[in-house]
């Protein structure tokens, strides 16, 4: 009984050695992940600037939400249609590198950085820094953005 006991201990420990092993090997390797959505937020921000419709409809995912500034949620259909009729537009769009926070999980990137905006949103002039958070997925071997969040900086 007592040797019974022993091996099940030592098979129990192992076991879990392996399992977190293999979450760390995971959690450690992001298959390049990580620079192929730096280049898709490379062509996103190109693509809000340059008010490029036919990119921003392949790059938001059909179920892509957008909370903006001012805590509206906004659909993929609502976001299109505010560029496309100008009432949102935006001159530059510049991130802060050393503050541009990355992190993989498998098919799944969470991005938060740093931006300044200058532009046109709902209608009105807007110029300031912003917290932005990024959820891109991997769909079909492509990378998608499937939510995306802006939150004011307010200044002191």
């Amino acid at each position: 009984m007592r040797h019974t006991f022993i091996m099940f201990v030592i098979l129990l420990a192992a076991s879990s050695l392996a399992l977190t092993q293999t979450e760390s090997q995971k959690a450690g390797k992001d298959n390049g992940a990580a620079q192929e959505v730096k280049e898709m937020i490379a062509k996103y921000r190109e693509a809000l600037v340059q008010r490029d419709l036919t990119a921003l409809e392949h790059i938001w995912a059909d179920d892509y939400l957008f909370t903006n500034a001012n805590g509206t949620l906004l659909t993929k259909a609502q976001r299109l249609a505010d560029l496309e009729s100008g009432a949102s537009g935006f001159e530059s769009i510049n991130t802060n590198e050393d503050e541009v926070n990355l992190r993989v999980y498998g098919d799944v990137v969470v991005v938060n950085t740093l931006i300044t905006l200058k532009g046109r949103y709902g209608g009105q002039e807007t110029i300031g820094e912003f917290r932005s958070i990024h959820v891109w997925v991997r769909r079909g071997g492509r990378w998608q953005l499937v939510a995306n969040q802006i939150t004011r900086i307010a200044q002191p």
